[in-house]
């Protein structure tokens, strides 16, 4: 980037060919020369009909207003105005539904925002309603900053700035609204008495939208009246579920006697288990003492997903969990109906008369490594047993699996994505199924805090601020704690999922498993793909340290990884051979690949495969790319002209069709199995003649 000039760089921004333009973009924020030629050129290429381009300029300006590209520190150059940039920016980007361009364009204007609060709310005011729903994204988050400030006087200013807003900008001053709500939980920040006044206004607004978000907020804030109308409304069975629930979500922050006897009227009445979900929640963080006794007098009436609720509430404090375990021991609860995570729960406390009195009412808890391996064992016989019916392991698997994991987009973000891990073979499925504690993956780890208040909360940390942190738990259900209500926090050893699928009924148990092993979209289940699928794993003696298959998963979920525990692989490298974000492979054998598979809709245009591989400095490979089952390209990966290959494919053939692409790491070459590891550097697909990066 040093040896440019202004005069290539203005040539490669107007150039016909958008990677030149887009490489225009990324030098001149890797220059950083801060220019009235360097402005001009940010402002045209800000402008571009192509949105990868548009992407790169983001990203330039990023680069200029903080010195990093992923944590806000101090631009190389405070004199740095990026505001017209920024708007061409929003201008031009406010219809796309590209997510990762409106992520990036926030990132690029975020450290700007906060050295101005008061000119961008300005601009917001007067410009921001034209350029929706982008500039709503960009307001919410800006709100959610401002809240994460802890600045009182900073937010007062904001919501001030609200009320100026013009009577058509609803949409916007809705999403500024949402925003100042998800700053607020956790703890609440209340501004000045003025501010507050115009959200109590606002609690009246014509707009139904606007009316009901600024009632959620004025209850945050303690605003009697607005807490009055929250209580009424969590009760009201002609309200839409969703206007009721945000209402529990409100009412929650403020720990009264009316707000416990709202949500205690609710969970008496025939409400759907939704609500009643949503109200046990509630009274985990506002319940008192008598709040778990009052809640198990009902259990009988209670459907199971509202007992399970209340079940996991028993276990957050120890007033309510020996009433609970009381319940259990006298026959009115039955044990059975007591779930997993409960019993772990009460398993694994620091309180040994608890231990002990669940040991007791449930048996051991954790079995011996051998029992599990027996347990492995007969549940493999079980799976490989008849016929499985994949619609009906579908249904097992919406119930059992997705609470926490997706698979090909559908199910919930708590656990790793199981579309491109943890199912390469039958083997690690079933051991990721009854052994998941064996290994947790970095983040998703259980994370454990006990507050001032008494309450024990657990699950995945998903958010961390310097106010607060949001951890996610099974349903999917979430805990945004302020850090000054923390007492202790701690990472367990457990995982966050429970153990228990494999009670299962045996043909719900085969049905299931074999749906996560074959689902439709991953193409049929031939007597090729189930013979690979139930293929043994490699040595398990192998003295490698192991497999942290969830980082694998995170290298790139569009991609199902079909690979052994070799050497310590499958294992992703956050930089190899100069190239970051490395998906490390060997094969099976010297005759069975490990391989790489997606599910790619080829557009009418056609499109190409990119592959950029590698080989051990010690050996080589045979990459071969299949399309369909047919062989479009086999090559040979060796070193002899430098570290890294480009390998391509042409799709032409297959346009418009859902095709199934494999990528295969094949022993050969000068030495057959020696040192055939395969490195991927990055895949992607070009389809229509736009780049779409698969990473």
């Amino acid at each position: 980037a040093d040896r440019l000039n202004n005069t290539l760089l203005d040539q490669a921004a107007g150039d016909a060919n958008a990677t030149i333009r887009n490489w225009a973009a990324r030098l001149t924020g890797e220059r950083q020369e801060a220019s009235e030629a360097t402005h001009q050129r940010l402002l045209k290429l800000a402008a571009d009909s192509d949105p990868s381009v548009r992407l790169a300029a983001a990203t330039a300006v990023r680069q200029f207003t903080s010195g990093s590209l992923t944590v806000n520190t101090p631009p190389a150059n405070a004199d740095v105005n990026p505001g017209e940039v920024l708007v061409s920016l929003v201008a031009n980007s406010h219809r796309s539904d590209d997510r990762t361009l409106h992520f990036l364009i926030w990132m690029a204007a975020e450290p700007a925002i906060m050295r101005d609060v008061p000119g961008t709310l300005n601009w917001f005011v007067n410009e921001g309603g034209q350029y929706m729903p982008l500039t709503g994204k960009l307001l919410g988050k800006m709100m959610r900053r401002i809240c994460d400030t802890r600045d009182e006087a900073m937010l007062s200013q904001a919501v001030e700035a609200l009320g100026g807003l013009p009577a058509g900008d609803r949409p916007l001053l809705a999403a500024a609204l949402e925003g100042l709500i998800e700053g607020q939980r956790g703890k609440a920040l209340i501004p000045a008495a003025g501010a507050v006044d115009i959200v109590a206004r606002l609690s009246s607004d014509a707009d139904m939208k606007v009316a009901s978000l600024a009632q959620q907020l004025g209850t945050l804030w303690g605003d009697a009246r607005a807490l009055k109308a929250s209580l009424a409304l969590l009760n009201n069975n002609s309200a839409p579920q969703a206007d009721r629930i945000a209402a529990i979500k409100s009412a929650s922050q403020q720990k009264s006697d009316d707000t416990r006897a709202a949500l205690m009227q609710l969970m008496g009445s025939a409400a759907a288990d939704a609500l009643k979900t949503e109200a046990v929640r509630a009274l985990m963080v506002v319940g008192v003492d008598a709040t778990g006794p009052k809640l198990l007098e009902q259990w009988d009436g209670f459907t199971p997903a509202v007992r399970r609720a209340v079940a996991e509430l028993a276990t957050t404090r120890w007033q309510w969990k020996w009433p609970f375990l009381g319940a259990v021991e006298a026959g009115k609860i039955n044990r059975m109906e007591v779930p997993p995570t409960v019993i772990r729960t009460f398993a694994t406390s620091k309180d040994d008369t608890e231990r002990a009195k669940a040991t007791q009412l449930f048996g051991k808890f954790n079995q011996t490594p051998a029992e599990k391996e027996k347990l492995i064992a007969e549940k493999r016989r079980i799976v490989l047993s008849g016929k499985p019916d994949l619609a009906k392991g579908h249904e097992t698997a919406k119930t059992a699996c997705r609470v926490c994991h997706k698979l090909h987009g559908e199910g919930a973000d708590i656990g790793p994505d199981l579309t491109g891990v943890g199912r390469s073979t039958l083997d690690a499925l079933l051991a990721n199924v009854i052994t998941p504690n064996q290994i947790i993956g970095a983040g998703y780890e259980n994370v454990v805090v006990e507050t001032k208040d008494g309450r024990s909360l657990s699950g995945r940390l998903v958010e961390e601020t310097d106010s607060r942190i949001k951890l996610v738990n099974l349903g999917p259900t979430e805990f945004v704690i302020g850090k000054e209500d923390i007492k202790t926090r701690t990472v367990s050893e457990m995982s966050l999922m429970p153990e228990g699928l494999e009670n299962l009924p045996d043909e719900d148990f085969r049905d299931m498993i074999w749906y996560i092993l074959a689902p439709p979209q991953d193409g049929p289940l031939t007597d090729e793909k189930r013979r690979e699928l139930i293929g043994a794993e490699a040595d398990s003696a192998s003295t490698h340290a192991p497999i942290d298959g969830e980082s694998v998963a995170l290298w790139n979920p569009d991609w199902r990884v079909i690979a052994p525990e070799f050497e310590g692989t499958p294992k992703k490298h956050p930089e190899y051979g100069g190239r970051k974000n490395v998906l490390e492979t060997h094969p099976f054998d010297d005759n069975k690949p490990s391989a790489l598979e997606r599910v790619f809709d080829v557009p009418a245009a056609g499109a190409t495969l990119t592959v950029e591989t590698a080989a051990h400095e010690r050996g080589d490979w045979e990459l071969r790319i299949f399309a369909q089952g047919e062989v479009l390209k086999r090559q040979l990966i060796n070193r002899d002209n430098g570290t890294w290959q480009t390998v391509t494919a042409d799709l032409g053939k297959f346009a418009g069709k859902r095709i199934v692409v494999r990528l295969e790491n094949m022993a050969g070459g000068k030495d057959d199995w020696s040192y055939e590891f395969g490195y991927w550097g990055g895949v992607e697909l070009k389809p229509g003649g736009a780049l779409q990066a698969s990473r």
